[in-house]
């Protein structure tokens, strides 16, 4: 009987406060024609006239988040704030935001979720003088998980605020009065890292509020007085470490703390695929040892450093922090001097020993072609966007988001989809799989080898047209396959893709395993600073779910495992796609 009661009055207490029942004054057609009438007003920009159509809409029918959505965004647009902060509230009270597909697409961070709509909103009574209002609405966001914080600060909404001892709290402001000591200011900055963490992670498992990463904290608190900036910042990304998610990171990237090389674990051992100009003569070397510790052990104890969702994130992630000398120092594998020895296996098989300098921040995720040779690198090398962390996007080749090629002896086409990013000079996603289905509906091609080895993600919310053009491809003809070649670098949105793809078709994944989990907490580099040594960080503040709830392994593993050894690498061959070639010439199902 309890159960009973307790059931009834909470369904009397939803009664209560679910939005009222809607006192339509248009049919529904009418409705519809209205609403057809307010898109096109505001694609016009005729946002007056926009605004008293949505708010007619909205008012007649309350219960549609979409449309006060529509009506805030066209009343600020029309100059109407008070108007367009009411409506927002109204959003944020129905739980709404943008969705996909929605006919008013949010601006910027404006109204695309609650967080930042409750930013928005404080910013709207900030501007309309109403200070304790907009002080209020900053902490929902906060509470609601908005990010970056640090945001506030420099936000021009606000410039009136910033002395408010409520504001700077909020804000990540330091509080007003005589400069800490160095000490102390690091301590407050560690403060300011894990209270981000626990406010912001947003994992099921709750690892910033776990007992290892509380006493790595004070532990770190402890020694801040016995530590340089350099090794504190180490240590920072060694507690952020313990998130467990590949998103969040600790940035210490420094001038002249870097190996002139860049480096990948093949099958076969650490090596050497690229480096700067002073240093080319090792690339194809293998990495035997840093100072005394050979690379197994380096590798091992950079665990304690790596952001991965699951262990191939030390394989695509590990070597950045192999050739930080920072991290190194860490790992017991150099002193305090600017200079590391490593001992070398080169090309011809002969061990040496090389000194080289630390010099400015180099890094790259993506794998490019052996020794920088477009022209005899295999097809998957050919046109990687290689420098896209350092801000250039250039590389060997032609490099892009996505291409295709047929592949006539396989009766194919090769796609490869590079990042989920709209290609900046124009194809966009949408565009690209209208051109891909075209070319898959020749008659004579039966297979569509599709590969995300380089795609370490962009925005989910693009890449659905292709999901279509896979599912119809399939279902086109019984003969047709799909196959998949992944692994590990690919990540965040490419995981949710290839999480996608392994549930909506029958693709065939070969390679790697994937570098993240079909579930994973992710939607990182949304960078903020610690207030006083102004370090950048980023915590994983989304949960990801492309699967079902019960799915809880590491990564899609492939039916065709096939491992990338530097044998291959280094002569320019691709055995993944040779074994997918191999399986369609066999013809297994």
């Amino acid at each position: 009987m309890t159960t009973i009661r307790s059931l009834l009055l909470a369904v009397a207490a939803l009664a209560v406060t679910a939005p009222a029942a809607p006192g339509q004054s248009l049919s529904g057609s009418d409705h519809y024609a209205r609403l057809g009438q307010a898109r096109t007003a505001f694609d016009q920009k005729r946002f007056g006239e926009a605004a008293d159509l949505y708010r007619q809409l909205a008012t007649g029918y309350p219960r549609d988040g979409e449309l006060w959505l529509a009506y805030s965004m066209a009343a600020d647009a029309a100059g109407r704030l008070e108007e367009a902060v009411a409506a927002a509230e109204k959003v944020v009270e129905l739980g709404a935001g943008y969705r996909p597909g929605a006919s008013i697409k949010p601006v910027s961070l404006d109204l695309a979720d609650r967080p930042n709509a409750a930013y928005w909103i404080a910013t709207g009574h900030a501007r309309l003088g109403h200070p304790q209002q907009a002080l209020d609405w900053l902490d929902r966001a906060l509470r609601w998980q908005f990010t970056p914080r640090t945001m506030m600060q420099t936000d021009s909404a606000f410039a009136s605020l910033r002395d408010d001892p409520r504001f700077r709290q909020l804000s990540g402001l330091p509080p007003k009065g005589p400069k800490p000591t160095q000490d102390a200011r690091w301590r407050y900055d560690i403060d300011f890292l894990a209270a981000e963490a626990k406010r912001l992670h947003a994992s099921f498992n709750r690892e910033a509020f776990s007992p290892a990463f509380d006493a790595a904290v004070r532990t770190l608190k402890a020694r801040v007085r016995g530590y340089g900036d350099d090794r504190i910042q180490v240590e920072l990304q060694r507690i952020i470490a313990l998130l467990h998610d590949g998103h969040s990171i600790v940035r210490p990237f420094g001038d002249g703390h870097w190996l002139p090389f860049q480096f990948y674990w093949f099958s076969d051992g650490l090596f050497v695929i690229d480096a700067d100009a002073g240093a080319r003569q090792w690339i194809g070397s293998q990495v035997l040892r840093i100072g005394a510790v050979d690379a197994a052990t380096l590798k091992a104890r950079s665990a304690e450093f790596v952001p991965r969702d699951n262990p191939m994130g030390l394989e695509w992630v590990g070597p950045i922090f192999l050739i930080q000398l920072d991290f190194l120092r860490a790992m017991g594998a150099v002193g305090d001097s600017s200079t590391a020895s490593l001992t070398l296996k080169d090309r011809q098989g002969i061990e040496r020993t090389v000194t080289v300098t630390g010099g400015p921040p180099r890094f790259e995720l993506k794998l490019g072609p052996a020794f920088g040779d477009t022209a005899k690198a295999p097809l998957y090398l050919k046109r990687v966007p290689v420098g896209l962390e350092r801000g250039s996007g250039q590389g060997a080749g032609r490099p892009t988001f996505y291409w295709f090629t047929a592949m006539p002896d396989a009766r194919a086409v090769y796609a490869q989809f590079n990042q989920v990013i709209d290609q900046p000079d124009g194809e966009s996603i949408s565009q690209f799989a209208a051109r891909l289905r075209d070319a898959l509906s020749d008659s004579s091609v039966r297979n569509l080898i599709v590969d995300v080895r380089h795609n370490n993600g962009g925005n989910s919310y693009l890449y659905p047209p292709l999901l279509r053009v896979f599912s119809w491809f399939e279902e086109s003809a019984p003969d047709r396959r799909i196959y998949f070649l992944a692994g590990r670098n690919t990540f965040s949105a490419a995981q949710n893709f290839s999480t996608s793809v392994e549930r909506l078709t029958r693709a065939v994944f070969a390679g790697e395993p994937t570098g993240a989990s079909p579930k994973f907490t992710g939607e990182g580099a949304i960078w903020f600073e610690l207030p006083y040594s102004r370090l950048k960080a980023s915590i994983s503040n989304w949960y990801h779910q492309f699967t079902f709830w019960s799915d809880t392994r590491w990564w899609i593993a492939p039916e065709i495992p096939v491992d990338l050894s530097s044998t291959d690498y280094f002569a320019g061959r691709d055995p993944a796609l040779e074994a997918v070639l191999a399986v369609i010439r066999q013809g297994h199902p």
